[in-house]
């Protein structure tokens, strides 16, 4: 499928998830099974996107997201690139397989990936408060910081903990 019909979305969209796609293809986490995932933006969402995980696959990021606007209120901004780079992750471990409920994983995270669990933010355990939701979410927020931060750890998040999981994102490379 060529790039022009590849995104549905508005021109700001399909630079971004260009863009993505090149990172992604760059630092080595580009598959067959990647390139067939579907990425499409909508008019309306409550949160910033999502990925169909165990379902279709699709990647969908709204143009205007309730999150995104109570967010901004509060002083919060997330790029349009960084949700893509999110979404992507989780598109990774679904379209991967395998590695997700592996002991290497749980010994990086914590848990396993579909782990439902829940921990209090701490800044020396994750990359993000959002990354305290469950164990999936941790890992989509330290690969959506590996590729924007081009696999290079950033000195406020080189702590013990957060390194084991850069480790892991960085040994799934091909």
């Amino acid at each position: 499928m060529s790039n022009t019909n590849w995104f549905a979305g508005d021109s700001s969209f399909k630079s971004a998830c260009r863009a993505v796609r090149g990172e992604l293809k760059r630092y080595g986490f580009w598959c067959d099974k990647l390139a067939v995932v579907p990425v499409r933006q909508v008019p309306v969402g409550l949160a910033y996107g999502w990925q169909y995980y165990q379902g279709c696959g699709d990647i969908v990021i709204p143009q205007l997201s309730l999150i995104r606007i109570f967010d901004r209120i509060r002083g919060v901004a997330i790029s349009l690139r960084d949700t893509i780079r999110h979404e992507y992750a989780h598109a990774f471990a679904h379209t991967r397989g395998g590695f997700d409920g592996s002991d290497k994983f749980v010994t990086a995270f914590g848990r396993p990936h579909d782990s439902s669990d829940t921990d209090y933010y701490e800044k020396d355990l994750y990359v993000s408060p959002y990354a305290a939701n469950d164990a999936s979410e941790d890992f989509a927020e330290t690969f959506m910081f590996y590729l924007k931060h081009q696999g290079n750890l950033p000195d406020r998040l080189d702590t013990p903990t957060i390194r084991k999981k850069w480790g892991f994102v960085s040994n799934l490379r091909r």
